[in-house]
């Protein structure tokens, strides 16, 4: 299989930090599923990493003499003077390099500023060089591009020094030519260290659990406390999370430290030696340093031992435990000071108080204590060293925050309906002060009302003084929680938003509802292009209100409108003769048309059958023909974007999202024509970012089931009450039919209802729009037939031919006909004969051209019928335009009834709304609009189990060929818990041949019957897992991550062999992205580069993804004993019950594998329904 072009780059966020011993970078590839990574140093000098950290970059300049270079790399040179790079961004660096501060206050302060942005720009350029090499890689879902740099930055920075980093990025940036850096200009962002510090932390789930402890409905108050090399930054903020305090700073950390026993070192033997330290002398103190004090666990400072070498041999220096005290608290005092104070400070407010410690001084055994002491003595839990024993990524946090905290967005009517509500705060004067003073002191009321939430907003009334003065405040967290219903802000957990201009003497009001109206404004838009029109739906939401805005198309053909509903753009294009190849007002009578859905592919998406496939093949070999179908198909897309661009205009809306059905049959090589001919269409800026970030596809009957759960209350027929829901959805359209399978849960309290899809979608062609074509060809063939001796039929021209269709269209969609018949064709046109068609070619023409789909549906109820039955609650629900034909329903209610269903197929046409043509649009945008976070979908009770399938080879049976197979190729019934809220561990038992999967239930933990085993009818597959060994195995979750936008899951699996001797084989990882379309959580497999993963993915005992095949899902162990007869473990394999089947697979094959499209939250790609089709965790389990 043929891999992507290497220039369809995917977008990327590139963080840096520069700390004070070295320089880390991360890439969060924007697309969903995509993992957080490092770039990682490939060439680390072996000192330098076994000092600070492997991975990082050298961050050191020689600067105090001429030597060769400024900036040396990861090469160190002992000769010379290493300097930390970091407080050269400040007009006024602080350094302890006496040589750089004289010559920065002489007459080659400019020279050494030369040289030292010289060096700084080298280190960058470095970094970058790396970074390039990361993004060109393909084997980790690249290439990418950089679109947004994250640049981290200490608290005490002025804009000076921010304005200095990012010329200096943007100098480098300008001479790499490679596409990467190239391709856009790169946004540049800067978050404060603490801050993305703060953001990495709650990007784990188990680091943040560990922190905060079981979720309550008062989030606790968090101080979170950085001691960095050379500063201790904080910040006060709660879970959840926000900015409660400002972030505050003092000097200090174990780089001063150092430079403290610098001075001494170089005092000490200076004098002693009589001449100067070589700086390598020095460079080993230090190091020796810093090995030291990271290992003593003591409670005070002892004697430092600290060896060095120079031209004489090796020698020690020692440092009196008196002095090495004086230098920690001169380096160490105020920062643990203003930790004890500002902790003392949270824990005066009524929260719980949780502590959070990370940065490397922090590591050190002494600050713990101070720490833990300052905790105790206010009566705040103990604290939480983010940082301990994790030495690998330890360093990273900040440079991972930052892409973090670039890449989270958080729209306004997300942060109101998650809780947030707003208030206006009054002034009051302070006892003793007088109206006249000129400033008189003031305090803040406590009381203040609810102005604004979710559910409503409220006229602010007050009398003013001339001196009263009003502030706009949030809280984050109001209506989560127990206390949901309250109507005044909590203050002690509110911050300022906003201090309004202060009012005159008098009574003022300020409305809310403007900011409402603000928040109504993000839409997202949905696209279904069907045969005949393309419908276009505006979605937005408010509060508890879902609103749906059509696009309408006023210049809709008055025949069409009256045939297939108005509002809808023309879709059918004119390409066989000279004449305009599209007109959008025009009905085009006269002339040939074809449905633009075709031109996609050049033809190759219509069916075999259809009569058009043979004369469209050849005329897409024509150059000008395909040319002219091109140019049709963007014309219509270009009225699309305009229409969509003027809307967005008049009523001042902003697209967030864009969903596009499309047929169940297409490939994903139609998708990304699709998606090309919108970019090009579209000028707005903004909605380019969307098509690049939020466009998602969705098969037409995932989009319409999307709509049909949203509506559950309207069909309360096949949701029952009290348990869930199997659905088999078939559309039947004009030129295909859709299906997919999906479990379903209503709610007696809310309209929508919750799903997920069981199994793969599936299509056919054929429909009523394939019948036509066969009614036009016998059309055709009548009137070139011999009317009498004398004279012959007249031709059948465009115009006519419409008519007689149209004719034709009226009879099969008339009520209460329930057989076949004679149908006479009559044309509005005089002298025109009509065209008698007889009922034997009425039968075989709708035979030929509903065989397929109908034929489809057949195969997919049996399946439902054979794994469920009439003791499961399970439904057929069918829509579509060819479904209203009474044979067709005829057919659909006999199949269930032969399926030995319970219930007869449900029709589902909603009118209510008045445009039912344009449900399948709005259910494309409610897809889109989906989103569930890990810690949604596990608290709405979703599980995670092992399934087994118990081979036993011991029981032969003769099959083809000779060739031994066992009896027992089954899959379990039942799976044991892996991994929920509760559980973290599972204990299987193997005979050394069994296969294992891994399956999810995402309603399992809903409602009272929850046991510890998964029903396999009721989940779907995520993943095969290597075939173990024989024994009893414990498999055990050890971390569970989420991604920046909470939609990504990082499972990380260990496997153990229980008994003596204990056997442990290779880490597990997985990543699992949130489907909008499936409305699950799906495994995630590097970008469709798999090749036939139809199927399924299955992982190998080396931790990589590959597809499913004889050689990776059969058994590569040891050989099992054979087992007695009648013994319990024979017992136990022979036992079986009633299994599943997979559910069957799509009938073609895509003939490329898929990528991802789409991203989500406008902040990474999610691989679109193209991919996940051939995924396997799609499947229902088997």
């Amino acid at each position: 299989m043929a891999n992507r072009s290497p220039q369809r780059r995917k977008p990327t966020i590139l963080s840096k930090d520069w700390g004070s011993t070295a320089v880390r970078a991360s890439l969060y590839p924007r697309h969903q599923g995509a993992l957080l990574r490092e770039v990682w140093n490939q060439h680390p000098n072996p000192w330098y990493d076994e000092r600070y950290q492997e991975g990082g970059f050298c961050p050191y300049l020689y600067l105090n003499d001429d030597g060769d270079g400024v900036y040396l790399g990861e090469r160190i040179d002992l000769n010379r003077v290493a300097t930390p790079s970091k407080p050269f961004f400040a007009e006024v660096p602080m350094t302890n390099n006496e040589f750089v501060k004289a010559a920065l206050s002489g007459p080659r302060a400019k020279t050494m500023w030369e040289r030292i942005d010289a060096g700084l720009k080298k280190i960058i350029e470095t970094v970058f060089r790396q970074v390039v090499r990361d993004c060109n890689e393909t084997t980790k879902g690249g290439p990418f591009y950089i679109d947004e740099i994250a640049l981290a930055y200490p608290t005490y920075w002025t804009e000076v020094e921010r304005k200095k980093y990012e010329r200096l990025v943007r100098e480098v940036l300008s001479t790499f030519e490679d596409e990467c850096l190239r391709q856009v200009r790169p946004q540049i962002v800067f978050h404060e260290e603490c801050l993305a510090a703060a953001n990495n932390l709650f990007s784990t789930i188990t680091q943040s659990d560990a922190v905060m402890g079981p979720v309550t409905d008062e989030p606790p108050l968090l101080v979170t406390i950085d001691f960095g090399g050379h500063t201790l930054a904080s910040i006060v903020k709660p879970s959840g999370y926000f900015l409660v305090g400002k972030t505050f700073v003092e000097r200090g950390g174990t780089q001063i430290w150092e430079q403290e026993i610098a001075a001494f070192a170089v005092q000490t033997l200076e004098k002693k030696r009589n001449a100067p330290l070589p700086p390598n002398a020095l460079e080993d103190i230090l190091r020796i340093f810093h090995h030291t004090i990271k290992k003593p666990k003591a409670d005070k400072i002892e004697a430092l031992s600290l060896s060095y070498t120079d031209d004489d041999g090796g020698h020690f220096l020692t440092v009196p435990a008196e002095k090495a005290e004086q230098c920690f608290w001169k380096a160490m005092r105020e920062p643990l000071e203003r930790a004890a104070k500002e902790i003392a400070r949270a824990a005066s407010l009524k929260y719980d108080v949780r502590v959070v410690v990370y940065g490397g001084s922090g590591q050190n055994s002494i600050v713990q204590a101070k720490i833990k002491e300052a905790c105790e003595k206010v009566g705040v839990k103990p604290p939480y060293f983010a940082q301990n024993g994790s030495r690998a990524k330890e360093t990273w946090n900040v440079a991972n925050g930052a892409a973090h905290a670039a890449a989270y967005t958080l729209s306004v009517e997300e942060f109101v309906s998650n809780g947030a509500a707003f208030g206006i705060r009054k002034s009051i004067l302070k006892p003793g002060a007088r109206q006249s003073d000129c400033s008189p002191a003031i305090d803040w009321l406590s009381d203040v009302a609810v102005a604004l939430d979710s559910q409503s907003s409220k006229y602010f009334k007050t009398w003013c003084t001339s001196k009263t003065r009003l502030k706009i405040i949030c809280d984050p967290f109001l209506k989560k929680g127990a206390k949901g219903k309250r109507r005044t802000l909590d203050i002690d957990r509110s911050y300022d938003v906003l201090e309004l201009p202060q009012p005159p003497k008098g009574y003022w009001g300020t409305p809310s509802k403007h900011i409402m109206a603000a928040k109504s404004k993000e839409v997202i838009l949905g696209i279904d292009l069907g045969s005949t029109g393309v419908r276009v739906m505006f979605y937005r939401r408010i509060g508890d209100d879902h609103i749906f805005d059509q696009l309408w198309c006023k210049n809709s053909p008055a025949w069409e409108t009256k045939r297939y509903g108005g509002g809808q753009i023309k879709s059918t294009i004119t390409p066989f003769d000279g004449g305009p190849v599209y007109s959008p007002d025009a009905q085009c009578r006269g002339r040939r048309q074809v449905s633009v859905k075709w031109v996609f592919g050049d033809g190759k998406g219509l069916d075999s059958n259809h009569p058009l496939r043979a004369e469209l093949d050849g005329c897409f070999r024509r150059d000008d023909f395909k040319k002219r179908c091109k140019d049709g198909l963007k014309s219509i897309v270009k009225i699309v974007a305009k229409g969509v661009e003027e809307n967005c205009k008049s009523e001042g809306w902003q697209v967030t999202g864009l969903g596009v059905s499309v047929p169940a049959t297409w490939t994903y090589d139609e998708q990304d024509e699709y998606k090309a001919l919108l970019k090009g269409a579209f000028t707005s800026k903004a909605i380019q970012q969307v098509l690049e970030r939020n466009l998602y596809f969705h098969t037409e009957v995932e989009a319409f089931a999307h709509y049909l759960m949203h509506n559950a209350q309207k069909y309360r027929a096949i949701f029952p009450k009290t348990t869930d829901t199997t659905i088999l959805g078939l559309d039947f359209g004009g030129f295909s039919m859709s299906g997919c399978p999906f479990r379903a849960r209503a709610s007696p309290c809310v309209d929508a209802a919750a799903f997920f899809r069981l199994g793969d979608p599936f299509g056919a062609g054929g429909g009523t729009e394939h019948w036509e074509s066969y009614i036009s060809e016998f059309c055709t063939e009548e009137t070139l037939k011999p009317d009498g001796p004398d004279r012959k039929k007249s031709f059948l021209d465009e115009n006519l031919r419409a008519q007689l269709l149209e004719s034709f269209h009226q009879q099969i969609a008339e009520s209460g006909v329930e057989t076949f018949r004679e149908m006479r064709l009559h044309a509005n046109i005089s002298d025109s004969i009509p065209v008698l068609i007889p009922e034997s070619v009425v039968k075989a023409t709708f035979e030929a051209a509903m065989k397929a789909p109908i034929d489809m549906a057949q195969k997919h109820i049996n399946e439902l019928g054979r794994l469920y039955g009439a003791s499961h609650q399970c439904r057929v629900v069918v829509t579509g335009g060819s479904a209203r034909h009474f044979e067709v329903q005829r057919r659909l209610r006999q199949y269930c009834k032969d399926a030995g269903l319970k219930f007869k197929p449900i029709f589902a046409y909603d009118t209510a709304n008045g445009s039912p043509a344009f449900n399948v649009a709005r259910g494309a945008a409610l897809a889109t609009s989906k989103s569930i976070t890990v810690n949604e979908y596990l608290s709405n009770g979703a599980a995670f189990g092992i399934q087994m399938l118990q081979r036993d080879l011991h029981v032969p049976k003769q099959v083809s060929g000779g060739r031994v197979a066992s009896n027992n190729e089954v899959w379990d019934d039942t799976a044991a818990i892996l991994f929920n809220q509760k559980h973290r561990s599972a204990d299987i038992t193997t005979s050394g041949t069994d296969r294992l999967k891994i399956i999810c239930d995402p309603f399992h933990g809903r409602g009272n019957k929850a046991g510890l085993l998964l029903a396999h009818d009721r989940c779907y597959d995520v993943v095969k897992l290597p075939i173990p060994k024989k024994g009893t195995w414990r498999f055990t979750v050890d971390s569970v991550r989420q991604g920046h936008d909470g939609e990504r899951m990082f499972l990380q699996l260990s496997r153990r062999r229980l008994g003596e001797v204990s056997t442990e084989v290779p880490v597990l990882h997985l990543e699992l992205y949130f489907d909008r379309t499936a409305n699950c959580y799906l495994i995630y497999d590097g970008n469709g580069k798999i090749d036939d993963a139809h199927r399924g993915l299955a992982l190998t005992d080396d931790d990589q993804l590959v597809a499913c095949s004889s050689a990776t899902t059969s058994p590569q162990v040891e050989e099992a004993a054979p087992v007695p007869e009648g013994t319990p473990q024979a017992k136990r394999m022979m036992k079986r019950t009633r299994q599943m089947a997979p559910m069957a697979r799509l009938p073609f094959t895509p003939t490329k594998r898929a990528k991802p499209v789409a991203t989500s939250s406008g902040t990474n790609d999610t691989p679109s329904y193209k991919e996940t089709r051939e995924s396997p965790v799609n499947g229902m389990s088997v």
